[in-house]
């Protein structure tokens, strides 16, 4: 793999998996991070050496500086994660080592030749390596690496403005991390709402409801958008590479950084700080080689890598995707603006013109109905190419503008959505113009140009497979979530008013919406289903649940209010917020209908088990739209407490519709007439 820059606008940087800088190998397979051999003369000898294929925690341009914060963070990180095999906690213990820097000070002693000095310490490690060889290895192997500090070259030391860049760099990420962990909350709430109080809201007031959701928490979105544009500009800060060319755990971070920016609102920087980088003549790229091999522990049961590889490749394959739909917004909603832009910073990124006169051939021939171009794109084997095509669907959507065309991009579109490979084409087109969507000034034509594409794009994702299958084959394992808080940000751009079908357009949204909330659900629940025990912080924890519950109820009936339902039936909707869904999926209500049902009979949304087991009688006696609600009027009719009774009689008569049937007909004489007079008619 090599990153591709165009040597008349930056250096050429050298490729990437061809030169490996000294000291570094590839560990042998099945086997991570580094190994060593055994002390020529026992531990108190001076013949200790690592294998020359260790892999140097420190990087192999300088050590970390003896203040390094992520140094310190790395060594702490690195004894948690050793503690919590207990074979590995006993021999620390046992070595007296307690924390990690007392790890760190173990590798000095070892390497300075001193550890004779501390007799006991020697003792306790000379009866590891007679006991337990491979675990004293690689214990001390790793000791060495995390205490290594060699001194500074001779004019290394940071400067003023290069610390200050790397402390805003560190805090920027930290403050996006966090800012992104509550959009991602709301945005799962936000689709639990639409998910149970969707069945009863028309598209318009589908619509109302995000737009008063969000607005409801704008200060959180904005934080979000806030520190994601503070992360970028603090990637671009030319003084963090004096401290990235020596701090490799660093380059980590600032990689780790890029790869979360990477598809979105700011791919244009994250291009320009790949090309950065990876430009030979500057002093970080040695460092950011070797990221592509990724840190860890090895062999260490229960514990995980510090650091997964770097993979450029793809960094700048999503980046420029990407870099679509910011082009889009910066040029205020032109497509050819942005489309020229975009060659031209393709060509700047990827060193070959040709490549860019690829994407417009495959454009000129999509505007004619010939998608083969775009497809030859998506379908090749480098990367680079790959993400040439994704920004290449997102244009070609913008560009088609008469019904024929729109036709012929939709079926395009609906066979991407029939394998997982254009799956992910599909969601990186959606990252992309929710991206354009956030990126564009107040007042733009933006929302205008992305409503169509948008509406093609939703359609074939909405009537595609399954909804999590499209985005499993995400880059990143938070694909679905990712889609989520995309179709959440582009529900609320103004795009869908912009639309030729409004409705159309926002109910594919709030379908896909919700089918990816209830997956997420679904999914978080499995991950995390284990036996569960009564114990006093269960209850509390039930008790807390109930707290939620009740204020979730109280967000919806506001919510509910904003978007013009009246006071009373908001307040019943909100109550019974799981019965919606039931009456919509199992006996075939509309909105209208479920809203006049709760006018008729709130006591049906009161009591969220027994009106489940209400409706469940109602689809057994063959009860269908408006039928409903003379169902229920009868029930009512012949017995205040009907709910009750279905409930107790329904438990033992689940899925056994006929006898279900006949419980109703013996019960209750006025819904047996409605019944009897519902199957004359239907005869």
């Amino acid at each position: 793999m090599s990153i591709r820059i165009n040597p008349n606008n930056v250096p050429t940087p050298r490729t990437l998996l061809e030169q490996k800088p000294a000291g570094v190998s590839t560990p042998p397979t099945g086997v991570q991070g580094p190994s060593a051999s055994v002390p020529a003369n026992g531990v108190g000898g001076s013949g200790f050496q690592t294998k020359t294929e260790a892999v140097n925690l420190q990087g192999t341009s300088s050590a970390w500086t003896q203040d390094s914060v992520q140094r310190q963070l790395a060594v702490t990180s690195t004894y948690t994660r050793l503690m919590e095999d207990a074979v590995t906690a006993r021999a620390l213990n046992a070595l007296r080592v307690r924390d990690g820097a007392a790890l760190a000070a173990l590798g000095n002693l070892l390497t300075s030749g001193k550890f004779s000095l501390w007799p006991d310490k020697q003792a306790s490690l000379e009866k590891l390596q007679q006991t337990q060889p491979e675990l004293f290895t690689r214990l001390v192997t790793l000791a060495q690496q995390l205490g290594s500090s060699a001194p500074l070259p001779v004019g290394s030391t940071p400067d003023v403005a290069a610390t200050q860049a790397a402390n805003a760099l560190t805090a920027a990420q930290n403050a996006y991390t966090h800012a992104r962990d509550v959009v991602t909350v709301l945005d799962q709430q936000l689709a639990a709402g639409l998910d149970a109080l969707g069945p009863a809201l028309t598209g318009a007031q589908k619509q109302a409801y995000i737009e008063a959701f969000r607005a409801a928490h704008q200060a959180d979105y904005d934080r979000a958008l806030q520190t994601e544009a503070t992360l970028a500009a603090s990637l671009l800060n030319p003084e963090l590479d004096k401290v990235l060319g020596r701090d490799l755990h660093l380059a980590y971070a600032s990689a780790e950084a890029a790869q979360a920016l990477a598809g979105g609102p700011h791919s244009v920087e994250v291009l320009q700080w790949a090309a950065r980088v990876l430009n030979e003549a500057n002093a970080a790229q040695d460092m950011f080689e070797q990221t592509q091999t990724g840190v860890s522990i090895p062999g260490w049961t229960g514990t995980s890598e510090l650091h997964a590889p770097v993979d450029f490749a793809e960094l700048q394959r999503l980046a420029l995707g990407g870099a679509a739909g910011e082009l889009l917004a910066q040029a205020n909603g032109d497509p050819q603006a942005a489309l020229a832009n975009f060659s031209a910073l393709a060509s700047a990124v990827g060193g070959d013109p040709a490549k860019a006169n690829e994407l417009l051939s495959a454009l000129n021939k999509a505007s004619a109905g010939d998608y083969s171009g775009l497809s030859q794109l998506l379908n090749s084997a480098d990367p680079f190419t790959q993400g040439l095509g994704t920004a290449a669907a997102v244009f070609a959507g913008l560009n088609a503008r008469n019904a024929t065309q729109q036709a012929a991009y939709g079926k395009f579109l609906k066979d991407l959505a029939a394998t997982p490979a254009g799956a992910k084409v599909l969601g990186d087109a959606l990252h992309s113009l929710a991206g354009a969507s956030l990126a564009a000034a107040e007042g733009s034509a933006v929302p205008a140009q992305l409503a169509p594409t948008l509406s093609a794009l939703t359609t074939a994702l909405d009537g595609g497979t399954e909804t999590l299958d499209l985005f499993s084959a995400s880059s990143f394992d938070d694909g679905a979530q990712q889609a989520l808080t995309d179709l959440s940000a582009l529900a609320d751009s103004g795009a869908p008013a912009a639309a030729p079908q409004p409705e159309t357009l926002t109910e594919s949204i709030t379908d896909l919406i919700t089918d990816l909330g209830e997956e997420i659900t679904e999914l978080k629940s499995s991950q995390s289903a284990e036996e569960e025990k009564r114990t006093e912080r269960e209850e509390k924890s039930r008790d807390e649940e109930v707290r939620q519950k009740e204020a979730r109820e109280e967000e919806n009936r506001e919510l509910l209010e904003k978007v013009g339902v009246e006071r009373n039936l908001a307040k019943t909707l909100a109550k019974g917020a799981e019965l919606p869904k039931a009456l919509s999926k199992k006996v075939g209500l509309t909105p209208a209908q479920i809203q006049s049902l709760a006018v008729s009979h709130p006591e049906v949304f009161a009591s969220a088990r027994a009106a489940q087991d209400a409706v469940e009688f109602a689809r057994a006696c063959g009860m269908r739209g408006d039928n409903v609600r003379k169902f229920f009027d009868a029930l009512a009719q012949d017995s205040a407490n009907y709910l009750q009774t279905l409930s107790q009689k329904g438990a033992a008569l689940k899925e056994k519709d006929a006898e279900m049937r006949e419980l109703v007909e013996r019960s209750f004489p006025k819904a047996r007439a409605l019944l009897r007079e519902a199957d004359r008619a239907a005869a």
